[in-house]
């Protein structure tokens, strides 16, 4: 029996990326944001977790179908399917952190199984800036950029992605900017690649992901590294004297 995966002609060589991003913001509830009524008393932020695009212009519905959220047990109705045309986002209240899933369904002529991708929803500041944060009472922002990568897509749907590409963005290697030639069909069988989305040099207003910002992650994630390895050999340190201690004292009490 034929796979229906494998039955419809595919653009052999061909692989179209399409940037989005995902995860979820969180304001804690104070007088200037009151608890609604209803709202148990135990709940201390209003949090929404989503995927959205990159920019206001972009438009994720030519092949996002569908996204189910699938929230902590604890939740009524914990899984939450929401449909095009969106907001691809669920919004609750809580007091705890979770790992959040959330499944993503193409659109039918994509052929595409679905993809998961798992964010961790935080409530609470964390890093160099958070006691500021904390004193504010700022909305925490997490979130992540990610591309979907359609490796080979059949035919129908290769055409629906080279008619909606994605917004120009300022960056190396970026295509589909106003006035350009989308690449046909014939183009893509005969050049083999099309890539279509690239992380930008700097950020901007609309777009805050950037490679600047990626090297300073690495950096700092270095930074972090090298902090935790400094506390382990403390700690290490610190374990050894309590162990010389303690035969020290097994000594003194076997005299």
């Amino acid at each position: 029996m034929v796979n229906p995966r494998h039955a419809k002609p595919r653009v052999k060589g061909v692989q179209i990326h399409r940037p989005f991003v995902y995860g979820s913001t969180a304001t804690p509830f104070d007088p200037s944001q009151p608890r609604p009524p209803g709202i148990p008393a135990e709940h201390t932020h209003r949090w929404t977790v989503f995927i959205r695009a990159l920019t206001p212009e972009q438009d994720l519905t030519h092949w996002l179908k569908k996204v189910q959220f699938k929230l902590h047990e604890t939740y009524a109705n914990s899984s939450r399917m929401i449909e095009s045309p969106g907001p691809f986002e669920v919004t609750e209240t809580g007091w705890g952190e979770f790992e959040v899933q959330l499944k993503l369904f193409f659109v039918p002529e994509a052929n595409e199984k679905s993809q998961t991708l798992w964010h961790g929803l935080k409530l609470h500041p964390y890093g160099p800036d958070a006691e500021r944060q904390r004193l504010e009472r700022a909305t925490i922002v997490s979130q992540s950029y990610e591309e979907v990568l359609f490796t080979e897509p059949v035919e129908a749907f290769f055409e629906v992605l080279t008619n909606n590409p994605p917004p120009p963005m300022s960056g190396r290697g970026s295509k589909g900017a106003k006035g350009s030639k989308q690449m046909s069909l014939a183009m893509a069988r005969r050049q083999g690649t099309e890539r279509t989305a690239e992380v930008p040099v700097k950020d901007s207003k609309d777009n805050p992901y950037s490679q600047e910002k990626e090297m300073a992650e690495v950096a700092r994630l270095r930074e972090a590294y090298k902090k935790v390895e400094a506390m382990i050999k403390q700690e290490r340190g610190l374990l050894a004297e309590r162990e010389k201690k303690r035969e020290e004292l097994g000594q003194e009490n076997e005299g």
